[in-house]
């Protein structure tokens, strides 16, 4: 759950509301002049953002590596500029098929 704080109100709640995040399940949006411009987030969940392998298992990281060297190993004879081009119309592909959705 996010709570959203200005600015100019963290410094009478800073420990209130970083007693929530660590103890709690809040996060906080800190917003200057309306706009979002940061965030309190517990240590566990930065330490996630900043390194990817913590987001997941062991086991989940190593099956995603392994999925990534088969699908080296099926386009090793496949140029750079025709993975591009593959890769240019799987997007818009994908791009139309969300135009449709969401015009139903």
């Amino acid at each position: 759950m996010s709570q959203v704080v200005p600015l100019k109100e963290i410094r009478e709640q800073l420990s209130d509301l970083i007693s929530q995040v660590a103890y709690g399940d809040q996060k906080v949006v800190i917003t200057k002049n309306g706009k979002p411009v940061a965030a309190l987030v517990a240590y566990s969940d930065y330490e996630k953002i900043m390194n990817p392998a913590k987001r997941f298992t062991k086991e989940e990281w190593e099956k995603g590596f392994e999925f990534i060297d088969k699908a080296r190993e099926a386009s090793k004879n496949v140029s750079v500029k025709e993975a591009e081009k593959i890769i240019e119309k799987a997007i818009r592909e994908v791009r139309k098929a969300k135009n449709v959705k969401s015009r139903s």
